[in-house]
């Protein structure tokens, strides 16, 4: 690791770089407590076992403290230890007291090192200065990057820091850390325009505050009056064109322009109430709105490259990059699960709402049917979803293939029902499959996933990286909904699947792979239905 550790270069990084380096140590703290058989608590945190490498990417060291916890158990069992173990000053303070180790331990002391990447100093250094969490941290913001921060990337950062601190229960999972740190990135790069007009119909005052809201003769303008041409993508409750709008400077910038039919009013609202909410690199940015009178428009980033389905149609996505692809839905599907105050349920999760951008980045799209669920819940309650199933019975019908059994018996609505959305995503990918057939009762499909892996891949997937992968994806689609994963393990799993599969292709250049596992998929539902 040429760059050493992180304790060595806390002054000279930049704000951008700093919430990088957070990212991707709290991806691997994430994967030791969620992405193993049994739970790895680490027990010595700080900026001195946070590695960087030539490219400035974090690696996690000094692994000789850990101890392991339950299986399978993203909040293990509390375990005792006859001997303290770490360093003082990143210690928890019940570790502490009573030799108590959860991976809450380890959220305590990523919390210090949060503290200390903004402070650009050690946490020492800071208590040998009197400081003692009284007086607000903005005080003693480390002078190379004051002004660098963004007010709402640093709310966003700060609140985070400070739960991390907060008692064991009330301490977030390293899973939720990740994706509000992540959060931030998002927010440094929101496209940024002007106020509305005094003269425009104004919508409720936190959305205006959020993004901008157009004139109905700019979009016209910018789709050539709606033209047919400029359509890119049709739904039940929109059209949507291809746009072409100035900025301050001038310059053209494409944009996608969603135009809500009449009678769809509640899910315009929907949408553009969540998505102001959401700032994720994994979901789709919103731009701006238009509300006049019958004309309801959404304003989105543009996606160069469709969506997921269409490239799956196309039939030139490679295995890694399909993979590469998941990762990245998968990230934005945690944000929405874990990284908010209230838990947002994505409900209608397919190929089709994941959108690619220029460069195949991933991004959750089509939020118009989503929920919300508890506040501050990475298992959120059981909500009834009668009303979405009355108010949106004909759509729901054309993506039957992605609900849970759970909702089509009851109605019932948590955040595994976008866990079994995702699973049947991964099946259609590696299957490129168009139609599965499926039954209501607890059999089998008669072949093997093996046997059905779209030709474009086949022999290109490793053995060691399908088995993850396969047993990931099983678990995603598993008949009762506690026996799913959490988005945020399904997240890690797949980053384990890219690693072995590119340890793998490493070893192994000519030839290639051959598949001897059988992969059974259970049925779920009684009908033929189109994916």
């Amino acid at each position: 690791m040429s760059n050493r550790s992180l304790d060595r270069h806390l002054q000279a990084l930049s704000w951008k770089k700093r919430v990088e380096i957070c990212i991707g140590a709290a991806r691997g703290l994430h994967y030791l407590h969620a992405g193993l058989k049994r739970t790895i608590i680490h027990l010595d945190i700080k900026p001195v076992s946070i590695l960087l490498d030539h490219n400035m990417h974090p690696k996690l060291t000094y692994l000789g403290y850990s101890v392991k916890g339950a299986d399978f158990k993203s909040k293990p069992k509390p375990i005792h230890l006859d001997n303290i173990k770490g360093t003082l000053g990143y210690i928890a303070p019940e570790y502490y007291k009573d030799s108590t180790v959860t991976d809450r331990c380890d959220v305590f002391s990523f919390g210090v090192v949060l503290l200390e990447v903004v402070w650009g100093r050690r946490f020492f250094d800071m208590i040998k200065r009197g400081y003692f969490l009284e007086k607000p941290v903005e005080e003693d913001i480390d002078p190379n990057i004051k002004g660098k921060i963004a007010p709402e990337c640093w709310q966003v950062f700060i609140d985070v820091t400070l739960r991390c601190l907060n008692e064991a229960d009330e301490r977030p999972s390293m899973g939720e850390v990740e994706v509000s740190v992540m959060s931030q990135i998002g927010t440094m790069f929101l496209k940024c325009f002007g106020h509305t007009s005094s003269s425009q119909r104004r919508y409720p005052t936190i959305i205006q505050e959020l993004c901008h809201q157009f004139s109905l003769s700019d979009l016209r303008k910018s789709t050539n009056n709606f033209d047919e041409e400029r359509v890119i993508g049709r739904g039940a409750f929109s059209i949507i064109y291809k746009g072409c709008l100035q900025r301050d400077d001038a310059s053209d910038y494409l944009v996608a322009v969603k135009r809500f039919k009449e009678e769809n009013s509640t899910v315009f609202k929907t949408e553009i109430e969540l998505l102001c909410q959401l700032r994720h690199p994994n979901i789709v940015s919103l731009i701006g709105f238009c509300n006049h009178e019958n004309d309801k428009i959404i304003v989105y980033e543009y996606m160069s490259n469709g969506s997921l389905y269409e490239c799956l149609e196309r039939g030139k996505l490679t295995w890694k990059k399909r993979v590469e692809i998941f990762i990245g839905a998968a990230r934005g599907l945690h944000y929405l699960h874990a990284g908010l105050k209230r838990s947002i349920f994505h409900c209608i999760l397919s190929p089709s709402t994941i959108l690619l951008d220029a460069n195949m980045k991933p991004k959750l799209a089509g939020f118009g049917l989503s929920i919300q669920g508890a506040r501050f819940d990475s298992k959120p309650k059981q909500i009834n979803g009668d009303h979405i199933m009355a108010n949106t019975f004909t759509y729901i019908i054309g993506i039957l293939g992605y609900m849970p059994l759970e909702y089509v018996i009851d109605g019932t609505v948590t955040d595994k029902w976008d866990v079994f959305s995702f699973g049947m995503a991964l099946l259609q990918v590696v299957c490129g499959m168009h139609y599965l057939v499926i039954s209501m009762e607890r059999e089998l499909l008669e072949k093997s996933v093996e046997e059905n892996i779209d030709l474009n891949i086949k022999g290109k997937i490793a053995p060691e990286c399908w088995r993850v992968f396969a047993d990931i994806m099983v678990r995603c689609l598993d008949y009762e909904p506690a026996e799913r994963p959490t988005i945020g393990e399904v997240e890690v799993e797949l980053e384990h699947v890219l690693s072995l599969q590119e340890q793998a292709d490493i070893t192994n250049t000519h030839t290639e792979y051959t598949l001897l596992s059988r992969t059974i998929i259970p049925r779920a539902f009684g009908i033929e239905m189109k994916l």
